[in-house]
């Protein structure tokens, strides 16, 4: 993410459009996208200001702190999907329960249609009776 326009930019795009000067025309002046001066004017109307964001947002805690809570949360709840544990886990997004789990050796579940897949191959192999390379 990149650093937001100052103040005094924003000031002075704001004065040109309560001049009456044509938005399209103060974005190429000041080298700013439309969109960025009606976020501004957008802003301004709900806010009654135009500052920029001073600090950063607030996010919830990305990390799951005890992995071995979590192991044991995850042997008790085998069936359940990533989104299914990242609910019932304590409001961690789907991401960190994935990356989570990767981390303390869990490896996603296996699709039906890939096993399927691989047995087919298995027995196509023993029917023409030749050797097969199925890795």
């Amino acid at each position: 993410m990149g650093v937001p326009y100052g103040y005094d930019l924003r000031m002075r795009v704001i004065e040109q459009v309560d001049l009456g000067v044509r938005i399209r025309d103060i974005a190429a002046t000041f080298s700013i996208h439309i969109r960025t001066i009606y976020s501004w004017l957008n802003q301004r109307e709900i806010t009654g200001n135009f500052y920029p964001p001073v600090g950063r947002r607030e996010r919830s805690d990305r990390k799951i702190k005890d992995l071995r809570a979590f192991k044991e949360f995850v042997v008790k709840n085998p069936n359940r999907t990533v989104k299914e544990m990242a609910d019932d886990y304590g409001g961690i997004s789907e991401s960190t329960a994935y990356r989570t789990l990767i981390k303390i050796g869990f490896t996603s579940k296996k699709n039906k249609r890939t096993l399927q897949r691989k047995q087919v191959r298995g027995t196509q192999c023993l029917q023409k009776k030749g050797s097969c390379n199925i890795q």
